[in-house]
């Protein structure tokens, strides 16, 4: 009983993942838009989640006091670069990015995404997004928030893209999250007697609507 059940489950198991392929195939040969490789120009608006953290130490490390804030700004940013499909369902990019969150702070850097088209919707392809994107960040607050000689407003950007896109020709629409993952320490003030105040900049999450223009 037990060998019949194991059989007809690797049967099942077959004939879904036999369906699933032909699905894929049956996407490819009708029920997706074509999709050509191509270079593309973009912009983006949306709304990043920012945190301040400020650290005090007082006579040992071991005696602090930490502080955060956060803080909802409007975001915004403009990118290029060339997509490459492997097939209709399937494709990859790479572009050049510059961005920025306000009066708060600037981005720019580069991405890499895999896109993959899932269905047919509205007379364009519906799919999704996934993605790294790295680059430098510039924190324009950093220089009034505080008082130090040590100031660093530099850091490093990296963060997960996500989401969804809709195509149609050489339109696409984009609604995704952005998860960075990089704290930028942006300076320090040490006080005569060895106490210190540490101070941290953060892009916590970010919602990201994207127009983009393939020609």
């Amino acid at each position: 009983m037990k060998f019949s059940n194991y059989m007809k489950s690797m049967v099942l198991s077959s004939v879904l993942a036999s369906s699933l392929f032909a699905g894929l195939q049956a996407q490819d040969q009708g029920g997706l838009l074509q999709e050509k490789s191509r270079a593309f120009v973009g912009v983006q608006v949306g709304t990043s989640l920012l945190q301040n953290t400020e650290k005090f130490f007082w006579n040992s490390p071991y005696n602090r006091n930490i502080y955060a804030t956060n803080y909802t700004t409007a975001a915004y940013g403009f990118l290029g670069g060339y997509e490459h499909w492997f097939s209709d369902s399937l494709g990859a990019r790479g572009y050049a990015l510059l961005s920025g969150a306000n009066f708060y702070v600037m981005q720019f850097g580069i991405g890499a995404d895999i896109l993959w088209n899932f269905m047919n919707v509205a007379d364009g392809n519906l799919g999704l997004i996934a993605g790294l994107q790295a680059g430098a960040m510039y924190w324009l607050n950093s220089w009034y928030s505080w008082s130090s000689t040590n100031q660093s407003p530099f850091g490093f950007d990296l963060a997960l893209n996500i989401g969804l896109r809709w195509s149609q020709n050489e339109h696409v629409i984009e609604l995704f999250g952005k998860i960075p993952f990089i704290k930028t320490k942006t300076g320090e003030y040490i006080y005569s007697d060895g106490d210190k105040n540490e101070y941290y900049a953060k892009e916590t999450f970010s919602i990201i609507a994207r127009y983009v223009y393939r020609f």
